[in-house]
């Protein structure tokens, strides 16, 4: 019997009040400096709320704060924002912080199908190896071509889902590279 995968995170009433003031998707340029301001204030007190409680996976707290799973870069984006000199509460008021916190509380942005396909396929396995990997390619792949997903944004989501479901780092990454090359 396979597990469900936990996607979203749990919220106490407070903080589904301030995940409601939060504005995730409208451009900042098209916000008034009270709701900019609120947003930020939002975000940062529903962000220590949720690290209080430990109500985060630490796999999507290592996402931002470990720089051995960054792809590109060799720092996180916790120490990208820390050599800029910005303190932990200017961090968690950052606009551009706003997109870790939206993937701490809800995991991966793919469908739910394809997370519950892709979890399921994984964790019907006690161990995955390399030879599992081009069966996990394909799924992937498919499921992006089938639900019309942008593959440049899909591999990153898919190697956050890929992490969150116990694979290696490099197996995370084989993932992610084999839907980024999608035409």
């Amino acid at each position: 019997m396979t597990i469900p995968y936990p996607q979203a995170v749990s919220l106490t009433e407070e903080e589904k009040e301030l995940l409601a003031l939060i504005s995730f998707d409208v451009p900042y340029g098209d916000l008034s400096q009270e709701r900019i301001h609120s947003s930020s204030s939002a975000a940062e007190a529903l962000t220590r709320s949720l690290l209080n409680r430990q109500a985060i996976p630490k796999i999507r707290l290592r996402y931002f704060s470990d720089a051995e799973i960054q792809i590109r870069l060799k720092r996180s984006p916790m120490q990208m924002y820390k050599d800029r000199g910005f303190d932990v509460g200017e961090i968690f008021r950052h606009p551009g912080f706003f997109k870790f916190l939206r993937y701490f509380i809800l995991g991966p942005d793919l469908p739910s199908s394809v997370i519950d396909g892709f979890w399921q396929r994984v964790n019907s396995e006690e161990y995955i190896s390399g030879s599992d990997l081009p069966e996990l390619k394909v799924i992937a792949r498919s499921a992006v071509r089938q639900n019309g997903l942008d593959p440049r944004k899909a591999c990153e989501e898919f190697y956050k889902l890929a992490l969150e479901c116990k694979l290696t780092i490099d197996q995370a990454r084989y993932i992610r590279d084999a839907v980024r090359v999608i035409k």
